[in-house]
């Protein structure tokens, strides 16, 4: 399915998390960010960034010290992933259709509310009213 750019947005700023693991950590570490202790052969510390702003800005860091590390974009865990990064629909085309159909059933209930209160409605009943009950 066609993904719009507010589509990408989104699962980019909400569903995509950056981890990168290292051997040590750097003296400082930008806002944002969260370490774990992970049992790996290689590394010893996962950091997690949610934001690529954040993380590019570790990466400088962590590049501009000579430090090992190793980089990978993960989806995190949230309960909202499923509406947002579903691969076969889009998310905002899923939104505009959800709209209209509200804004036709909203027309509807007005269109039948008006011919409900209308004198031929009434009359018709009445009508109704007296075929029946002969």
């Amino acid at each position: 399915m066609f993904q719009t750019k507010l589509d990408r947005w989104l699962r980019e700023n909400l569903v995509y998390e950056h981890h990168i693991k290292v051997v040590s950590l750097p003296e400082k570490l930008p806002r944002g960010v969260k370490v774990s202790e992970i049992t790996s052969p290689n590394y010893q510390y996962l950091l997690i960034a949610k934001k690529k702003q954040v993380a590019e800005r570790l990466i400088a860091q962590l590049t501009h010290a000579g430090s090992v590390f190793s980089t990978k974009i993960a989806e995190g865990s949230h309960w909202y992933n499923p509406l947002i990064n579903n691969k076969k629909k889009s998310f905002t085309f899923r939104i505009f259709w959800w709209a209209v159909a509200l804004v036709i059933a909203y027309i509807l209930y007005i269109q039948i509310s008006i011919f409900l209160e209308s004198e031929f409605f009434f009359k018709a009943k009445q009508d109704l009213i007296e075929l029946l009950g002969k």
